[in-house]
């Protein structure tokens, strides 16, 4: 059974979104896609640069950035796919990434690597809070961690 996990950036500022979204796509293989809300078209990976972004969080009120990556890879984790959605609305920008694990791929282990990593980009990137857990986690009883705390769900197998 596959489940859906997230790792949410709430309140990045806005001159480091660029820098936070950079971050998240070095560690990924391959930009498979990227679509943007605003102009409901997908944008040809190759030519869509981190300055389009940026330009597009300055000049809207309010947008979506979907891109879709294969083999993103942090510490000892690899996840086959992953999606890094950039979020403006009302002046705020939220950065997250979601990604499916498999049962037998034991995702308490999963999360527990990707912990430490999202505590440094947030700590980085000028993020408001950080947190982690089954979709939807910004639901507080679907996650893992919320900044330096752990639970409610379990932070290991024993």
């Amino acid at each position: 059974m596959r489940n859906t996990f997230e790792i949410i950036f709430e309140n990045v500022s806005e001159p480091s979104v660029d820098g936070l979204v950079n971050e998240l796509l070095s560690h990924a293989k391959d930009i498979e896609s990227i679509e943007l809300s605003e102009e409901g078209t997908s944008e040809n990976s190759d030519v869509f640069g981190r300055e389009k972004l940026t330009k597009l969080l300055l000049a809207k009120e309010a947008l979506t950035a979907m891109i879709r990556v294969r083999r993103f890879f942090v510490n000892a984790v690899v996840l086959d796919v992953a999606l890094v959605r950039v979020v403006k609305y009302e002046n705020t920008v939220d950065v997250d990434i979601s990604f499916d694990i498999e049962e037998e791929k034991n995702p308490v282990s999963i999360m527990s690597s990707l912990h430490p990593y999202a505590l440094e980009l947030a700590s980085s990137f000028s993020v408001g809070n950080v947190y982690g857990g089954l979709e939807p986690a910004d639901d507080c009883a679907t996650r893992y961690f919320t900044n330096l705390e752990l639970g409610p769900l379990p932070h290991s197998d024993k």
